[in-house]
């Protein structure tokens, strides 16, 4: 990694404490302190029970305010009748609403209109909103119930006008991940600065660790009215059961474009995986939330990957394209889980599921014969340490490690089905640049150096693109690292490539420009290429393999 990255790399992982470790913790409990006497555990599960069956049958409105690292409010004001639901988004900071975007949800088809987006009807979860972070804002706004066993919620506090207010305690296993996590940072801190910012998240994780999270419920109705960690806070506010709604509660205004044909029907070898959010715009440098969608090269047409949870980003296409694998965040696991999506029926299935513990899990990639994922887990937030390089099979889910290296960046399969190539790296210390080499990481995890390099790619099976350790001329070689070849002109405005399945084309993304990096096509040996989308906007870590 180059040292202009370190900063970069430091912000990102601090950014993943502050809005995965935090907010996931809520959800998570333990089970030590009794019952307060004070909580009808029976009542109120029997309260809960109605308040779903109303839910269900007929109806309520509420609103969901998120408080967003004290930066300004985000309220999802929802109504919800016999299964149709209309969500209107707002932001509030500064004393001022503003309206986001409006979803309607009926007959199995969202309406989505976005002040400043998308306008057009799509399938669930497949709304390209510009606001990257909007499925975060929906999920908030989902209701909560208290669990049947009382006792999980934590330490009673007290009991005030029909609200029970808990200190919600953490699992083991999440405890351990945390408290693994601030021993890094109190390491990292003895060498390094740490900004008021990063001070402020430590001090978080601190406090989340000695006291736990609040949380409210209504005995009314058993909802979790508050709940969450300081970085996103929740409380749900004007909550009423409804009877009976107006007839045009969910009518939409105005010829909706049609997006909710099945992405498979297309020519999916030219479609690909890429990060994008459209909110971003270059003035804002490298701060910038994406969420991981599904372009189609030919038309243009853009998709999000129907992911469930809030936030996903690109892994790789499974052997028929038709099913993907994303690494993505979902409320009640600790970080980046990894799952296996159908593209045609928007089927979620998480992989490795027991094996693949809780943390911060990236870059699946799929083996040559389409029966296995290699995946690695992430040393957050010190690098420098080694990452755990696994294995799932994808027909059972089950997943084995293999072993570990530091860095295990940039996996794919080589053509043998056995040996996973990779980047392995060497550091001197975190204010120095690491060394990056090109290597593979047998089956008993015996790593075998191939050549000084990073970011490599491999091309047409006998190929292997890659960038020297210094500077950005993209270079090939063979398999075994010799036979060095420049590719094109150097590419030196390029980066982050990834292959066309049959191997002749590249896409990949084009630094320097106005407009921020942007995904751009060249064909292999071309010294330049033709822009990919004219969509504005943030894009990341395209995947077309």
């Amino acid at each position: 990694m180059r040292r202009e990255h370190l900063g970069t790399r430091r912000a990102f992982l601090f950014g993943l404490l502050a809005t995965a470790l935090l907010p996931a913790a809520r959800d998570l409990a333990a089970a030590e302190p009794p019952a307060d006497p004070r909580v009808d555990a029976a009542r109120l599960n029997k309260v809960v029970e109605e308040s779903i069956a109303h839910l269900n049958e007929k109806g309520a409105r509420w609103t969901a305010i998120t408080q967003v690292k004290q930066r300004g409010e985000v309220r999802v004001h929802t109504v919800q009748f016999a299964g149709q639901r209309k969500s209107t988004v707002s932001a509030h900071a500064g004393g001022e609403d503003i309206e986001v975007f409006e979803l309607v949800e009926r007959d199995g088809v969202w309406y989505a209109k976005e002040k400043q987006g998308v306008f057009g009807k799509y399938r669930p979860y497949e709304v390209p909103f510009f606001l990257s972070t909007a499925y975060l804002f929906l999920e908030r706004a989902e209701l909560l119930f208290a669990p049947a066993d009382v006792d999980s919620l934590g330490v009673l506090e007290c009991v005030e006008d029909g609200v029970a207010r808990f200190r919600e305690t953490i699992d083991e296993e999440t405890e351990a991940l945390l408290r693994e996590t601030l021993s890094q940072i109190d390491a990292l801190a003895k060498d390094l600065s740490l900004s008021a910012e990063q001070q402020a998240k430590r001090k978080a994780l601190q406090d989340l660790l000695k006291h736990g999270l609040p949380l409210e419920i209504s005995l009314a109705t058993g909802i979790l009215t508050e709940y969450g960690a300081p970085a996103l806070h929740t409380r749900i506010e004007d909550f009423a059961w409804l009877d009976s709604v107006p007839k045009d509660a969910f009518a939409v205004k105005g010829e909706y474009p049609d997006f909710t044909s099945d992405p498979t029907d297309a020519d999916l070898n030219e479609c690909v995986m890429i990060a994008h959010g459209g909110a971003w715009q270059p003035s804002m440098g490298e701060k910038g939330d994406a969420d991981a969608r599904l372009l189609d090269l030919k038309t243009g047409a853009l998709r999000r990957i129907p992911f469930l949870g809030p936030v996903s980003l690109p892994g790789c296409f499974l052997k028929d394209r038709k099913r993907v694998v994303v690494h993505g965040m979902v409320t009640g696991y600790v970080g980046f889980g990894v799952y296996e999506i159908d593209l045609s029926t928007g089927e979620n299935r998480q992989l490795g599921a027991g094996a693949l513990e809780q943390g911060f899990w990236g870059n699946p990639c799929v083996s040559p014969d389409g029966k296995l994922i290699a995946v690695r887990r992430l040393s957050v937030p010190d690098p420098t340490l080694p990452s755990q390089i696994y294995v799932v099979e994808l027909e059972s889910g089950n997943a084995r490690k293999i072993g570990e290296v530091v860095g295990g960046l940039h996996l794919s399969w080589m053509p043998d089905g056995k040996h996973i190539l990779m980047m392995r790296e060497e550091f001197a210390d975190w204010d120095k640049p690491s060394d990056g080499t090109i290597c593979t990481m047998a089956p008993d995890g015996t790593v075998e150096d191939i050549c000084p390099g990073e970011w490599p790619v491999l091309l047409g099976g006998d190929r292997i693109m890659f960038t020297p350790r210094t500077g950005r001329v993209w270079h090939t070689c063979n398999l075994e690292g010799g036979d060095v070849k420049i590719l094109g002109n150097g590419l030196r405005d390029y980066g982050f490539p990834t292959a066309s399945p049959d191997g002749t084309r590249l896409l990949m993304m084009r630094f320097g420009t106005a407009r921020g990096p942007r995904p751009t096509i060249i064909k292999i040996g071309d010294s330049r290429g033709k822009e990919a989308v004219r969509i504005g906007g943030l894009w990341a870590w395209p995947v077309w393999q």
